[in-house]
């Protein structure tokens, strides 16, 4: 079963985009493989897309690190909030199915408070200039731990919504 067999692309991308709206999130749902379900890009933050279109950025910076913090939510069975190699937020809630991993739901792309961007890496990764790299950085929103926690326990219930709302339809269909 895959989470295109629960809700459709359209239902995963609205949720997807009611995250993006409230919280300026580059929001994604993700399959057990990792790879996104919907194909609609997010706003997100010039910083963000330039890693982006980089092959080696999204490999090295974006993949990567979504491996890492899925990872570890799905291991954990619990929301994981970690940042990304750029220094960036990423948070990632499991989505199970009894106890089958099913795929993630997450979003990036803010300055966590009191932190900096690492533009020598991202400049090392992707081939981009230090100081290119720092203005691209300067209109990154921040948020707060506390909103980040806020922002994980929101995942969350959309998920738990998403596997309310199919539950409604199977049963009506039943």
């Amino acid at each position: 079963m895959k989470l295109t067999d629960i809700l459709p692309v359209e239902i995963w991308g609205a949720i997807e985009t009611e995250a993006n709206e409230k919280f300026g999130l580059n929001a994604s749902v993700f399959d057990d493989d990792g790879k996104r379900v919907t194909t609609q890009k997010n706003a997100e933050n010039p910083l963000c897309g330039a890693i982006g279109k980089s092959a080696d950025g999204q490999t090295h910076i974006c993949a990567r690190s979504h491996q890492n913090i899925s990872g570890r939510a799905k291991i954990g069975g619990t929301p994981v909030i970690g940042e990304c190699d750029a220094g960036l937020i990423k948070i990632s809630v499991p989505i199970f199915i009894e106890d089958e991993f099913m795929g993630s739901f997450g979003g990036c792309g803010l300055l966590p408070e009191g932190e900096e961007i690492d533009a020598f890496y991202i400049g090392k990764i992707t081939g981009m200039a230090e100081a290119e790299i720092e203005e691209m950085g300067k209109g990154i929103e921040t948020i707060s731990r506390v909103k980040s926690e806020e922002v994980a326990t929101f995942l969350a219930d959309a998920v738990r919504g998403v596997f309310s709302r199919s539950e409604e339809r199977f049963s009506r269909n039943a």
